[in-house]
């Protein structure tokens, strides 16, 4: 069985080529360097920020972190804090920062942009109200992606266009 996510992160991929091809953005996969401890046996050297870092045409900057679950929510114990302060400091500082979730539940299907700012920190991650990304958050912190097209979401959420 192929690992959770490398599907989702490939199509990403593919999507973020096309993207660039286009001169709707150019956004980069940052790969997680990692290092062998035994034979065939590899752990992460490092901590990474965020799986795709780049720039809109416009030379905004733009980050995000793709999360892919086969449950109905995403524990939050799977958003590392390092992500969502990183996420969160660059939306802060005026750039584009979110996390991509695709979730495969038969009840909850399809890929959301959940943007990482002062709100969704303060009233979902910190505020103990809450322990996963679930349908409540989506409907309320979430914006549904055509397919993997998450341009036009970005486009909505963070230029208003």
């Amino acid at each position: 069985m192929a690992k959770l996510g490398a599907y989702f992160e490939k199509a990403i991929k593919e999507t973020n080529e096309h993207y660039e091809n286009t001169d709707r953005a150019f956004i980069q996969f940052v790969p997680t360097p990692m290092v062998m401890y035994a034979p065939g046996r590899y752990t992460h050297a490092a901590k990474s920020t965020v799986d795709f870092m780049g720039f809109m045409p416009d030379g905004r900057c733009i980050g995000f972190d793709t999360k892919e679950n086969r449950e109905s929510t995403l524990n939050f114990h799977k958003l590392r804090i390092h992500q969502v302060i990183f996420l969160n400091r660059l939306t802060s500082c005026g750039g584009i920062g979110f996390f991509l979730l695709r979730l495969l539940h038969e009840k909850v299907k399809g890929v959301w942009v959940v943007p990482v700012t002062d709100e969704f920190v303060a009233r979902v991650y910190e505020s103990g109200d809450y322990k996963s990304i679930n349908r409540e958050v989506l409907d309320n912190y979430g914006y549904l992606v055509k397919g993997y097209d998450y341009m036009p979401v970005v486009k909505e959420v963070f230029y208003g266009t």
